[in-house]
């Protein structure tokens, strides 16, 4: 596990399996959980955390919801995307249509993303957790960017009163929102236009 602070935690993302950064957030008598990967390490470590557990799933994709196959949670929180792919869940779910303030300053928001649909980010202690909303989707084996979406992601990053933004499946994740910023707008700036979306050139 690395600290980010006291009640901050994350067992960093692996790519053998692939698997996302499991984020722990300790507040009262309860662990927040922001994604839950798909290895063995990331359930041995959810399952091993005594008390109340919430999960808070940032989309879709199996390397970041799978381990709910291995864990059980007192409340999931997802997007209404995600939802679909939790028929299977015997844990209360949450659908997240707007912010949510859920105890002690943490807030879980709808962001917008080209990587997935209905993406969750996940704000608290001056730190966005964005899974992989900052992420290009993938069309016939090209990335793109929708450049509404990006437009969007900007003014939502712009929006937050959070000074740092958490990377999903970057080595050295926690990054200042500055720097993402950065390299979102060199996208919009340098990729070529078509239809809406936004291509490397």
């Amino acid at each position: 596990m690395v600290e980010i602070n006291q009640r901050v935690s994350y067992l960093p993302a692996t790519e053998n399996p692939i698997s996302s950064d499991v984020v722990m957030v300790k507040i009262l008598d309860s662990t927040v959980f922001f994604d839950v990967g798909c290895n063995k390490v990331s359930a041995e470590l959810i399952n091993g955390i005594p008390g109340r557990k919430i999960a808070v799933l940032s989309h879709f994709h199996p390397d970041h919801i799978a381990n709910l196959l291995r864990c059980r949670f007192d409340s999931v929180y997802c997007g209404a995307n995600t939802a679909k792919y939790l028929k299977f869940q015997k844990s209360p779910v949450v659908v997240v249509k707007e912010m949510i303030s859920l105890f002690d300053g943490l807030k879980i928001l709808p962001v917008p993303s080209s990587h997935a649909k209905g993406s969750l980010a996940m704000c608290v202690d001056g730190i966005c957790f964005l899974g992989d909303a900052a992420y290009p989707g993938y069309k016939l084996g090209k990335k793109y960017h929708n450049a509404n979406f990006l437009r969007s992601l900007v003014d939502f990053l712009k929006m937050i009163d959070s000074e740092e933004v958490f990377y999903s499946h970057e080595k050295n994740p926690v990054k200042t929102k500055e720097v993402i910023l950065g390299v979102l707008e060199s996208i919009q700036a340098n990729w070529r236009e078509e239809k809406g979306l936004l291509f490397k050139k």
